[in-house]
């Protein structure tokens, strides 16, 4: 019997996680007809998954298609890779002319 005085500790073990960017493709920067663009990348405990409007894709079919629509991988100023935002990173974004 746990006595009412200690705190329960409950732990959660997670196996996957997912990010989406929802893209609006207005002008139409995207190479397809729909209005808005869905990336989603679910990262699991043996591989990623990555999907375009629901539908299963390659790393390398998205890489292509953000650079088709302008994105570029040597431009840092666009796609920030995981863990790299700081503060300061966040604070020039809220205020482009530094001040």
């Amino acid at each position: 019997m746990v006595s009412s005085n200690w705190p329960v500790f409950v732990l959660f073990t997670y196996t996957t996680s997912a990010v989406e960017i929802v893209f609006t493709n207005q002008p139409a920067r995207f190479p397809t007809p729909n209005p808005t663009v869905v990336i989603r990348r679910t990262i699991g405990l043996k591989k990623d998954e990555y999907t375009l409007d629901k539908k299963s894709v390659s790393k390398a079919d998205i890489m292509s298609l953000l650079e088709s629509a302008g994105f570029s991988r040597t431009n840092p100023y666009y796609i920030v890779p995981q863990g790299r935002v700081s503060i300061q990173s966040c604070v020039l974004m809220s205020f482009p002319d530094g001040k």
